[in-house]
């Protein structure tokens, strides 16, 4: 499966890109490979065996990362555009310009987690 740059960020050299995202795109295009059923298991076992930790937040319809922020000055919403998707049996995989954010699709949604 290919790794497809999403509007946003397509005036970036793709090499650029796929730098950037390291090895999460390799790992994706891997689970498709092999067939896998699992992508959260898969990624956490191929992030050493760690377990990965959900992030709080959505992801909308059109990839962008909603997390709601609650602070002393009141509450708003901080988005985070995808850089890249990828297709998987699941879903679409999500890759994010912030650290390695990635959205896993699962069968009730997302797993938002952080892999860097």
């Amino acid at each position: 499966m290919a790794l497809i740059v999403s509007k946003e960020y397509n005036h970036l050299p793709q090499d650029y890109i796929r730098e950037c995202l390291g090895l999460l795109p390799h790992w994706v295009q891997e689970y498709n490979m092999l067939g896998e059923t699992n992508l959260v298991e898969f990624m956490s076992n191929k992030y050493f065996g760690l377990s990965l930790y959900k992030f709080e937040g959505t992801v909308l319809e059109d990839g962008t990362y909603r997390n709601v922020v609650e602070d002393e000055d009141g509450t708003w919403n901080e988005d985070m555009k995808a850089v890249a998707y990828m297709n998987t049996a699941d879903g679409i995989v999500y890759f994010y310009d912030t650290g390695g954010v990635i959205g896993l699709p699962t069968p009730d949604g997302y797993f938002v987690t952080r892999m860097d």
